[in-house]
């Protein structure tokens, strides 16, 4: 049995929620290709890759909002579409992690794609949103469509949503508090945040693709992205002060750390994610600005979570089961 494996290639959290689950697809004796397709992402690939393409992905301002032009300017688009016939004859299932040339090309090949992403459980209407959008409701839907699907989210709002996978490594260790706060906001400019965060008191870990090896200024350690000191990082942190993504609040979360969520501006996704930060107790807020009220309080949220995984894999057995 062989299964295609397609990853959206942004940023950390979707690369290494994939790798999490691959690894216990492989145990079960299941042969796994991986496609990956966008390139904003700045960690070394814990797998091999058999399908490579540039994707679709945005581009941020220094301040932390999309830039639609630039974005645009660079997009791949067209050339995504092109690889929408990607031959699947040699495959019992197709799972997307949100990637639209898995869930595409299964679509026109009436092949059955399943859905396995964050993503996905805004499919259900109990997932929270805030400032609902037309647009942005149809892009969820329709970018990377799938027959069936598993959302993954902080909470279990309907039945077809599971808590978050969590990394076997971060399970699988204790946690500390060195007293420092990591610091994980891609759409920032590395400039920006040294500016914003060298004049405090408080000890940052800031992680950017901006530099190739350590620097220390004043106050920061500035660390090029890198899954496993990363993950280090976020274990021995008082905090964490991110975006409003999914996988590294989940994380933040699950460690019990003190936890700082700023949405991207005009990214949809995030500003819905922080409508559900916030019904938990996060601190979350449109202004970087307000570090200051963070790091005077005690953020630490008790949070109840359940390992998605069995549930996971069950469901890509049954689904392989029904397509043979």
């Amino acid at each position: 049995m062989k299964i295609l494996y397609g990853i959206n290639g942004t940023g950390i959290g979707h690369i290494s929620k994939s790798n999490t689950i691959i690894k216990e697809i492989l145990k079960l004796g299941i042969k796994v290709d991986v496609l990956l397709s966008g390139n904003n992402y700045n960690i070394d690939l814990p797998f091999l890759v058999k399908y490579r393409f540039k994707g679709i992905s945005f581009i941020y301002t220094k301040n932390g909002s999309i830039d639609y032009i630039k974005s645009f300017k660079q997009s791949y688009f067209l050339d995504t579409i092109k690889n929408f016939n990607l031959d699947l004859s040699e495959y019992d299932l197709i799972i997307s992690d949100f990637e639209p040339i898995t869930a595409w090309s299964s679509k026109l090949q009436k092949r059955k794609c399943i859905g396995i992403s964050h993503q996905y459980s805004f499919l259900s209407y109990k997932s929270p949103r805030n400032n609902y959008s037309v647009l942005s409701e149809f892009i969820l839907k329709w970018f990377a469509p799938v027959k069936d699907y598993i959302g993954l989210h902080f909470e279990k709002y309907d039945n077809k949503i599971l808590h978050p996978v969590i990394r076997t490594d971060i399970t699988n260790s204790k946690s500390i508090n060195m007293g420092y706060y990591l610091v994980y906001l891609p759409s920032y400019s590395l400039n920006y945040l040294i500016s914003l965060l060298s004049d405090k008191k408080q000890k940052f870990e800031i992680y950017t693709k901006e530099v190739s090896e350590i620097v220390i200024i004043k106050n920061l350690i500035i660390k090029p992205s890198d899954i496993k000191t990363f993950s280090d990082s976020l274990l021995k942190c008082k905090g964490v002060i991110t975006s409003s993504g999914f996988e590294t609040p989940s994380e933040a979360l699950y460690l019990n750390k003190e936890l700082m969520c700023i949405p991207i501006k005009g990214q949809y996704e995030q500003i819905c994610n922080a409508e559900s930060l916030k019904k938990l107790g996060v601190f979350c807020t449109n202004d970087i600005k307000d570090i200051d009220l963070f790091l005077s309080k005690n953020n630490k949220i008790k949070y109840n979570w359940e390992n998605p995984l069995p549930n996971i894999l069950d469901f890509i057995l049954l689904n392989m089961k029904n397509n043979i």
